[in-house]
């Protein structure tokens, strides 16, 4: 294992494993928090990666905001509807939606403070702040990727 192995997956570890279940989605999401002084910051990974990709941006904003970085349904530990059309752009926008409002919840309905989403992940949060704008005080989007149009 590389120095750079060794050190995400210490980062990782340092972070609490959670799953929220989303009954009326049909999944479960999977989230690392890691904890933090501050507002909550909301992380999405890009398709195909996992929540663990956050450990070193976790690691570096952790003194100012509490962070969690969270697996889209179909990615890492989150759950795998069987059905493809549960891939739709979506689903994963409303999932976001959900994940965001019970994060708020937890803490005491303040909305996410910040959402940061890579590529798919972007797309996510344009998604989720699109249906619930008052969810999100600010997104960070890293290369967001434009969904084609409904048919």
């Amino acid at each position: 294992m590389s120095a750079a192995e060794a050190m995400a997956r210490d980062l990782v570890s340092r972070a609490t494993h959670r799953t929220i279940g989303l009954p009326s989605r049909g999944v479960e999401i999977a989230l690392l928090d890691w904890g933090g002084s501050g507002p909550l910051a909301l992380l999405h990974h890009a398709n195909g990666f996992c929540k663990g990709m956050w450990a070193e941006v976790a690691d570096a904003i952790r003194g100012r905001f509490h962070v969690v970085a969270m697996d889209a349904r179909g990615h890492g530990d989150s759950s795998r509807p069987d059905d493809p059309r549960a891939y739709q752009w979506h689903h994963f926008a409303e999932d976001l939606v959900a994940v965001a409002a019970h994060l708020a919840h937890e803490r005491g309905g303040k909305p996410v403070a910040l959402g940061i989403g890579h590529s798919f992940g972007g797309t996510a949060m344009i998604g989720a702040a699109a249906r619930r704008p008052r969810l999100f005080e600010r997104l960070l989007l890293v290369d967001p990727v434009v969904p084609p149009p409904p048919s």
